[in-house]
């Protein structure tokens, strides 16, 4: 993004949920707040985008879904006279000849340039680099300094050839160039054929459908050479060679069986000339298929499939089964083919995270540290772009990047994306418990019952939020209503250890020994060595202290 489009808000229209979004500061990573769901990862050079210049409106553009251009503006519904193509990010500038119903920020000029600049990246082309090129793959003439066309990969300038006599004109002006560029299109118009599949009329030496993806089965291929006459091996062209030159020879008598033994030697000499023939195919077809595989594994379909298996889903950044997915959709990738890639991709990516969920919903599972959960969040940010419908996977996204925000102390940040995570799945207790932690953390104890106290209602039977509750009254010194809640998590996580610790902690300051070195002990027996966060010695320490307390005549209960 340039230092221009950082300064100003932009308008964006969300094709998914049909709806303007409230302006927002333009940024790489642009997303609906309805979903929510990713946008963009890195706008404006991430997948093409379109920038109408009458309702002054950004939106994902459909040309590679559609294979064509849309006649009218999806926002204002104005009919698209011109189109500006920016050959240094990936927005296409549209303008209608209506009367706009506010003043225009950015335009396309009389010989095809927009101004002030580029509405997204800032950049304004000289005059003399805007070509007029009319793209037979999307149907449309576009206005653009770039040298190739990135949908039909034809060369931009267009180039006509006159007729005899007729006098050679250098069109300068932006008008030159339309008609041009329309008189060559008729003139050169590439003959098509209807796709079996879905009817679109593709272009008669395609290979595959550039709107379904399908096999153009009726596509007419180039023509294999025909097969060269049969060549007769040396050794016959050297016995017809010798029998039809020179002086004529007196045949010879042949003794029985003569014959016979030339002619096994003649089949021995065919045989093997056979089987270096067959070998020969064999090394072909071999060599053939091992450049086939060998070109299949660099294609963008091929390095996806590769990432895919080795689990590179995210890492490392260029070579990621994320970056060959976009790229893959840059390249007009049909939807049949996307989904196919995101049945695989889905497993995939909520397979680790979903493990982390899982243990932090259960009493004394691990809670994994802050990598962990900034890996879940990107996981579930694309399996969620992937499958933008499902609000419980957006929840489970959102909650991991509040998780990541909360462990790194960013507790306003992490307030909106935990609540967020609230309102995307209510019958969720987890985003309340945490919203709980978070305030806990701010000393704001009172707010955080608030919502401990919801995921209790959520789920009863959970000990974690009881657990929470005892600690946040222990903190503002109400130890009594502690010990009430601690035990309700002791009675639905009997084998749970952490209240067990914190029982044993109050026990000692109510002078109860005994009962703080039964609660130590059981605390002992029930979390294992090496747990994050414990400091087992150190609580040996403690019960050995309550204990020999305890023997001494201490207060027990």
């Amino acid at each position: 993004m340039s230092a221009q489009s950082e300064e100003h808000l932009i308008r964006v229209y969300c094709p998914t949920h049909k709806t303007a979004l409230p302006p927002m500061q333009a940024a790489a990573y642009i997303s609906c707040p309805n979903g929510p769901h990713a946008l963009a990862q890195n706008f404006p050079h991430d997948d093409f985008w379109e920038y109408c210049c009458d309702c002054q409106s950004f939106r994902p553009s459909e040309i590679r879904l559609m294979g064509k251009t849309q006649a009218r503006c999806l926002v204002c519904d104005r009919q698209v006279a011109r189109r500006y193509l920016c050959n240094r990010c990936q927005v296409i500038s549209i303008e209608s000849d209506e009367v706009a119903r506010r003043r225009k920020a950015y335009s396309i000029n009389g010989v095809g340039v927009i101004e002030p600049s580029c509405p997204a990246c800032g950049h304004r082309p000289a005059t003399a680099e805007v070509r007029a090129h009319q793209c037979a793959d999307v149907d449309a003439l576009l206005l653009t300094p770039r040298l190739t066309c990135p949908f039909c990969a034809e060369p931009t300038r267009v180039e006509i050839q006159p007729e005899a006599a007729a006098p050679v004109v250098q069109a300068s002006t932006y008008a030159a160039q339309t008609v041009a560029a329309e008189t060559a299109a008729v003139q050169a118009k590439p003959q098509t054929q209807p796709c079996p599949h879905c009817g679109a009329a593709m272009r008669l030496n395609q290979q595959f459908c550039g709107q379904c993806g399908g096999a153009l089965s009726t596509a007419a291929q180039p023509q294999e050479p025909p097969l060269p006459p049969p060549v007769e091996p040396d050794w016959a062209r050297h016995e017809a060679s010798s029998s039809s030159a020179g002086p004529e020879v007196a045949p010879q008598v042949v003794a029985p069986g003569a014959s016979s033994g030339r002619g096994a030697a003649v089949a021995v000499v065919a045989g093997i000339i056979g089987l270096l023939v067959l070998v020969g195919i064999a090394v072909s077809v071999s060599h053939s298929s091992n450049s086939n595989s060998s070109y299949a594994a660099e294609t963008t379909e091929g390095k996806l499939t590769n990432a895919i298996a080795q689990n590179n889903l995210i890492t490392p950044s260029g070579a990621s089964a994320y970056d060959y997915y976009q790229q893959l959709k840059r390249e007009g990738a049909s939807t049949s083919k996307l989904t196919g890639y995101t049945e695989q991709l889905l497993p995939k990516l909520t397979d680790r995270p979903q493990s982390l969920l899982n243990n932090l919903y259960e009493p004394g599972g691990t809670d994994g540290d802050i990598s962990d959960w900034q890996e879940a969040a990107k996981l579930l940010a694309w399996a969620s772009e992937l499958k933008p419908n499902d609000t419980t996977l957006a929840a489970q996204a959102m909650y991991c990047a509040g998780r990541v925000a909360f462990l790194s102390k960013s507790y306003d940040e992490a307030l909106r994306k935990l609540q967020s995570a609230r309102d995307l799945d209510r019958s969720w207790p987890v985003p309340l418990n945490n919203l709980g932690l978070v305030y806990s953390d701010m000393k704001q104890y009172d707010t955080a019952r608030t919502y401990f106290n919801e995921a209790v209602k959520l789920d009863p039977q959970w000990a974690v939020p009881y657990n929470n509750l005892g600690s946040s009254y222990m903190r503002s010194n109400d130890l009594t209503t502690a010990v009430g809640y601690y035990n309700e998590a002791v009675q639905h996580a009997p084998r749970w250890g952490r209240p067990h610790a914190w029982l044993g902690d109050i026990a000692m300051k109510q002078n109860n020994y005994q009962r703080a070195a039964d609660e130590y002990k059981a605390a002992l027996d029930l979390i294992p060595p090496g747990t994050p966060g414990w400091d087992l010695g150190k609580m040996q320490q403690k019960y050995e202290e309550a204990l020999a307390k305890a023997q001494q005549g201490g207060y027990s209960h």
